[in-house]
C-alpha cells in the first residue's frame, strides 16, 4: 500500500527491531492519540504491539493525611542546620498515617502476531509515513514480493492492517491475539506480576482476548480476518490463511469492562465496517495530514531517501547531523506529539513512553510534570499542535480537589500544589520521596503553559474562563507559602530537582532538601508578571492588582555570583554545586523566555560551560534536552547543534526514539542499563531545531538566531509566536535574499529582529528597519497578511 513517494517524510529503516530482550524498543510506532500498536518487523515472525492510552495498573493513591502541622518542625530544623532531620520530616508523618502511594504505570493491552514462511528474504525495508501515519513492511521471497501495512485510523480507533503480494506466490500466514510477551520486557518478573485471566479464543473471521487487570476489570481486543482467495482454518492456538491473494485484519481494543460483554460489542462494531482497507486508510490519512502539515520545515537536503540507520550512524559515528536527518528529527518529535495525543483534550496525562510501553513495570513509567512535561509539550503550541496540551490542561481542572489538597495538607497554604510526580487518575502527590515533597515551583510551571497557550493561539475564552482562573489559584499558593524576611521573600523548604548543595553533599547523594531555590522565585516571578499582565489587559480581577504587585516587588531577582555564575540557591547557606546534571539556575532562558538582560545572558553562557565541565556525564536525557535548548535561546548556534548531536550519539536508539539514559556507556550522559523508553528526547529535539530558526515572545520576533551558518538555505511554513502571529520564512544566504510572511491573529506590536547581516528589508514600514541593529518596530493589523523581501 506505501511507498516512499516523499522521503522526506518518511522514516526507512533496512532492517526490523533488534532489541534483544526488548523488542518494543526497536518498534515503529502508530497512533491516534487513544490506540497505538508499534510494529516490530520480522519477516517470518510479525509482532504488534498494541496498547490504549487509558489502560494503567499497579498504581493505588489513598487519602492525602493532613501532616501540614509538621511544617513548624521541618521549619525550626532547616533554621538550625539540621538539614538530614528536614528532609525526613514531611516524609515520616505521611508514612505514619499512613500514606504511601504509588503512581499507576503503562500496561501493555496485546500482541498481534504474525508468522508466514519467509525462507530467502531479501530487498528488506521498514518505512513509516509520517504524513500519513501508516507503516509498511516490505520484503521479497523468492520472486514474490509481500508488502503488511497499518495503521490505526483517526475517529474509529481501529487498528487496520493488510497484507498484500506481487508475484507468483500466494501468502500463507499463521495469526494470533495474544497476551504481550513476558520475555519483551526488561522489567523482571520479582518486579512485576502479569496481568491474570488472559484468555485467546478464535472463531471464523474472529479472534478475541481479554484478560484482567489489578482493579479487577477486563481489558482486551476483538480482531476480524477478511481473506480474498484461498482457505481460513481455526486452529486452537490462532487462525491460518492459506492461497490468498490479500489479508485485510481490523482489530478494536477495550478497557475497564466485561470481557464477554465488550467482545460481543466490538464484534459487532467490526463486523459494520463494510469498507476495505483503502478506503478506511484514505479517510484516516487525510485527518492525520492536517494536523501534520499545519506545520513545514524544508532544508532542500540531499540524502533523504537513505535509511535512517544510516543517517544516524553517520552522527554516531562523530559526524555532523546531515540536514535529512535534521529534517526527519524535526517531522519525528511532531509525529509522536500528533499521534500519541489526544486531539479532543481528554482529560490524561501523557506518559514518557507514549502510546508504545511495552514493559510490565514500566521505569520511569510515570510522568514527570515538570521536566519530562516540558520537553514532551515543547514543540507543540510554536508548531501547530496545540491540541496536545488541551488534555494535560483538562486533567489538572478535572482534579483542581486533589491539588488544593496537596497545598493544604502538606504546607497549610491556600491555592494549588502541582506535584512534580502525580499521581494518575488524581492530582494527589504521586511519590512521596523527599525530592518529590520539597518542590514548590510545580504549580507556576503548569501555569505558565496555561498562559503560552494563549500566547500561541490569542484565544481570549481560553485565558479567561480557563488560564486565568488556574493562574490565580496558583499564585494564591505562593502567596501563603513564601516568607517574608526583610522586605524580600524566602522559601523553606526548597529543592531543585537533579541537584543537592555542595556543601550538604554526603556519601551516597545528600538530603534532598535546600531553602530558596531559584527556581521558586524564577518561576514564580513569571507567573505573577503574567497574571497582572494578562488581568490588566482584560480589567479581570481588579481588587487584586495592589496585592500582586507587592507580591512581584517582594520576589528576589536572579542572583549572579562573583564568579559571573548564575546562583541556583539565594540562601547564603547554600553553596552551588556544578557537579551535576541540572540546568534549573537557567530556568529564565529555557523552558522561560529568553532574557532581555544582557547581564543574566552572559552568566548563562558562564553557568553552562561552568555546568558542561563539572556535570556532563551525569545527565540523564531530560538535562540533555534542556542543555540544547538553553544554547539556543542564547543564541550559541554550534553548542545548540552539538548538543543535539550529543542526544542522537548516547541517547538515540535505532528506531530514531530515544532512551533516558546513555546505556552504551558512550560517556554522553549518565550511564545506566536501565535506560527508560522515552519519547521526550524526540519532541525536545523538534523544538530545538526550531528554536535555532525561530525565536519569539509578547514583544518580539527573531529570525534565525542561532542558525549555524551550514545552514544556508530553507524554509519553513506554519510557525506560531508568541506575539500571535504565524511565520512563513524562506532563505538562502548563497544568494543573499529571504523573504518573510507574516499573518496577524489579532492586530499586535512587536519587533522583529533579522538576521545579522541583514541589509535591507522591503515591505511595511520598511523606512523603520535600523540596519544597525537589524530591527523593524512593526504594527501588524488584524487578519491582514505582511510580506517582507529581505537582503542579506
Amino acid at each position: 500500500m506505501a511507498s516512499v513517494r516523499k522521503p522526506k517524510t518518511a522514516l526507512i529503516f533496512d532492517k526490523p527491531s533488534s532489541w534483544w530482550g526488548g523488542m518494543f524498543r526497536g518498534a515503529l510506532p502508530a497512533g491516534n492519540g487513544t490506540v497505538g500498536a508499534a510494529v516490530y518487523g520480522g519477516a517470518a515472525v510479525e509482532n504488534i504491539l498494541i496498547n490504549r492510552a487509558d489502560l494503567l495498573w499497579q498504581g493505588h493513591v489513598g487519602v492525602l493525611p493532613d501532616v501540614a502541622d509538621s511544617c513548624a518542625e521541618l521549619k525550626r530544623c532547616l533554621e538550625n542546620g539540621r538539614w538530614r532531620k528536614a528532609s525526613e520530616v514531611l516524609n515520616n508523618a505521611l508514612v505514619a498515617k499512613p500514606y504511601r502511594p504509588v503512581p499507576a504505570v503503562p500496561l501493555p493491552l496485546c500482541d498481534l502476531r504474525v508468522t508466514m514462511p519467509a525462507e530467502k528474504v531479501r530487498e528488506y525495508n521498514r518505512v513509516l509515513n509520517m504524513e500519513t501515519g501508516e507503516i509498511t513492511v516490505s520484503f521479497k521471497d523468492g520472486s514474490t514480493r509481500y508488502e503488511r501495512s497499518l495503521f490505526v485510523a483517526r475517529g474509529s480507533d481501529i487498528v487496520a492492517y493488510e497484507i498484500t503480494k506481487s508475484g507468483s506466490k500466494f501468502i500463507e500466514a499463521d495469526f494470533s491475539l495474544v497476551q504481550h510477551d513476558r520475555g519483551d520486557s526488561r522489567t523482571p518478573e520479582s518486579f512485576s506480576k502479569l496481568p491474570e485471566s488472559a484468555v485467546s479464543k478464535y472463531d471464523k473471521f474472529f479472534m478475541y482476548f481479554a484478560a484482567r487487570s489489578d482493579d479487577g476489570t477486563d481489558f482486551g481486543a476483538v480482531a476480524r480476518l477478511n481473506h480474498y482467495g484461498g482457505t481460513m482454518e481455526v486452529l486452537p492456538d490462532g487462525i491460518k490463511i492459506k492461497g490468498a491473494e490479500r489479508i485485510f485484519v481490523i482489530v478494536k481494543v477495550f478497557s475497564e469492562g466485561i470481557r464477554d460483554k465488550e467482545w460481543k460489542k466490538l464484534q459487532a462494531e467490526l463486523t459494520a465496517v463494510k469498507q476495505p482497507y483503502e478506503k478506511l486508510f484514505k479517510e484516516h490519512a487525510a485527518a492525520h495530514a492536517r494536523l501534520f502539515n499545519a506545520a513545514s520545515l524544508d532544508f532542500d537536503a540531499d540524502g533523504r531517501d537513505e535509511s535512517s540507520e544510516s543517517l544516524l550512524y553517520k552522527v554516531q559515528a562523530g559526524g555532523a547531523i546531515p540536514a535529512a536527518l535534521l529534517e526527519k528529527l524535526w517531522d519525528f518529535g511532531r509525529y509522536l506529539l500528533i499521534s500519541g495525543t489526544s486531539p479532543t483534550g481528554a482529560a490524561r496525562l501523557m506518559s514518557p513512553y507514549g502510546l508504545w510501553c511495552g514493559e510490565y513495570k514500566a521505569v520511569d513509567g510515570a510522568v514527570n510534570t515538570f521536566s519530562q512535561l516540558s520537553a514532551l509539550t515543547a514543540p507543540a503550541l510554536a508548531l501547530g499542535i496545540e491540541s496536545a496540551l488541551l488534555g494535560y490542561f483538562a486533567y489538572l481542572e478535572e482534579h483542581r480537589d486533589d491539588l488544593k489538597k496537596n497545598a493544604s495538607r502538606l504546607y497549610g497554604a491556600r491555592g494549588l500544589f502541582v506535584p512534580q510526580y502525580i499521581a494518575y487518575t488524581s492530582g494527589l502527590i504521586g511519590d512521596i520521596d523527599p525530592k518529590n515533597l520539597h518542590f514548590t515551583a510545580g504549580a507556576a510551571v503548569a501555569a505558565r503553559l496555561f498562559y503560552e497557550y494563549y500566547l500561541f493561539t490569542r484565544d481570549q475564552k481560553f485565558l479567561k474562563e480557563r488560564a486565568l482562573p488556574f493562574m490565580k489559584e496558583a499564585a494564591l499558593f505562593y502567596e501563603e507559602f513564601f516568607l517574608s524576611v526583610d522586605g524580600k521573600y524566602m522559601t523553606m523548604p526548597s529543592y531543585s530537582p537533579g541537584n543537592t548543595p555542595a556543601n550538604l553533599l554526603e556519601p551516597g547523594g545528600g538530603p534532598d532538601i535546600a531553602a530558596s531555590c531559584s527556581i521558586d522565585f524564577d518561576a514564580a516571578r513569571e507567573l505573577f508578571t503574567n497574571l497582572i499582565s494578562a488581568s490588566c489587559e482584560f480589567g479581570l480581577y481588579k481588587t487584586e492588582y495592589a496585592k500582586w504587585e507587592e507580591i512581584l516587588a517582594k520576589i528576589p531577582p536572579s542572583k549572579i555570583g562573583a564568579d559571573g555564575l548564575v546562583k541556583e540557591y539565594h540562601d547564603p547557606r547554600m553553596t552551588e554545586n556544578h557537579a551535576t546534571g541540572s540546568l534549573l539556575p537557567l530556568y529564565p532562558v529555557y523552558p522561560g523566555l529568553s532574557p532581555s538582560d544582557d547581564a543574566f545572558a552572559r552568566a548563562a553562557a558562564l553557568t553552562m560551560k561552568k555546568r558542561d565541565a563539572g556535570g556532563g556525564k551525569l545527565r540523564k536525557l531530560s538535562d540533555m534536552s534542556a542543555r540544547a535548548h538553553i544554547y539556543a535561546r542564547l543564541k550559541d548556534a554550534e553548542a545548540a547543534l552539538d548538543a543535539a548531536a550529543d542526544i542522537l550519539r548516547g541517547f538515540m536508539m535505532d528506531n530514531l526514539i530515544c532512551a533516558g539514559a546513555d546505556w552504551r556507556g558512550m560517556g554522553v550522559g549518565v550511564d545506566s542499563a536501565w535506560a527508560p523508553y522515552t519519547i521526550e528526547g524526540n519532541t525536545a529535539l523538534s523544538s530545538v531545531i526550531s528554536e535555532m530558526l525561530l525565536q519569539s515572545g509578547e514583544d518580539f520576533i527573531r529570525l534565525l538566531p542561532a542558525a549555524p551558518e551550514h545552514w544556508r538555505k530553507g524554509s519553513f511554513a506554519g510557525w506560531q509566536t508568541r506575539a500571535g502571529v504565524e511565520i512563513d520564512f524562506e532563505w538562502d544566504t548563497k544568494r543573499g535574499t529571504a523573504s518573510l510572511k507574516i499573518k496577524p491573529k489579532k492586530q499586535a506590536e512587536f519587533v522583529i529582529e533579522f538576521p545579522q547581516g541583514t541589509k535591507r528589508v522591503k515591505g511595511p514600514d520598511a523606512e523603520r528597519f535600523n540596519p544597525q541593529t537589524c530591527k523593524l518596530a512593526l504594527f501588524a493589523p488584524a487578519l491582514k497578511a505582511i510580506a517582507y523581501e529581505i537582503k542579506f
